[in-house]
């Protein structure tokens, strides 16, 4: 809507359309809590939903910069770890790590796994978790993308974060150079815009298997 709160409909044995609602940490006032949430973007997967809340709850911010970094949301089907937002930090210069909000400029649900967009500014450096080992901490940056949920193809994990010298993502090193500005998730594959104006396209290929 255009106010930034949002309607659905179908299916909702899965939770996918409980939306949040103001607690009163978001509420402008005390009156608003347990009124809907608003939101500026939102994707919707097999089963579960990303949303970029908006950066203001009393009115939304419809139709402003879509540049602008917002806190990411998830909720609905989580089974696969599609609604389980990563985990990122700042580190202090004494090496202290502080969890920082999830905030984001693009958004994306697949079938079973979800892509974010990360936003903030590039001067700041942020650490994620790694999942398979989240004592590892790899250094990210706005512009990255970062994906979770099922990864039965490679749909979920971007490509330049694997730890390869698999010829496929000889391409992908040349991203680094780049950040990406747009998003797309299909059921099983994943594809993103770069800064470059080139496609980038990983998961389930046409052949059933992985391709980068």
């Amino acid at each position: 809507m255009k106010d930034g709160t949002l309607r659905g409909w179908g299916d909702n044995r899965l939770g996918q359309l409980d939306f949040p609602v103001l607690t009163a940490a978001d509420a402008p006032r005390a009156a608003d809590i347990g009124k809907p949430m608003r939101f500026f973007r939102i994707s919707a997967g097999g089963g579960h939903v990303l949303a970029l809340k908006a950066r203001s709850q009393s009115k939304g911010d419809y139709g402003s910069a879509s540049t602008l970094a917002r806190q990411v949301l998830a909720w609905g089907d989580g089974l696969n770890g599609q609604t389980t937002l990563p985990k990122l930090y700042t580190v202090s210069s004494t090496g202290v790590a502080t969890e920082t909000a999830l905030v984001a400029t693009d958004i994306a649900a697949g079938q079973y796994h979800s892509l974010v967009l990360l936003g903030g500014t590039s001067s700041t450096a942020l650490y994620y978790a790694m999942p398979s080992d989240p004592s590892k901490k790899a250094q990210v940056r706005a512009g990255m993308i970062l994906g979770f949920g099922n990864d039965d193809y490679g749909q979920a994990v971007v490509p330049s974060m694997r730890a390869t010298t698999d010829p496929y993502f000889r391409d992908w090193e040349a991203t680094r150079k780049n950040t990406f500005i747009q998003l797309a998730a299909g059921g099983y594959h994943s594809a993103a815009v770069a800064s470059d104006g080139y496609v980038y396209c990983w998961g389930l290929g046409a052949t059933g298997s992985e391709q980068y």
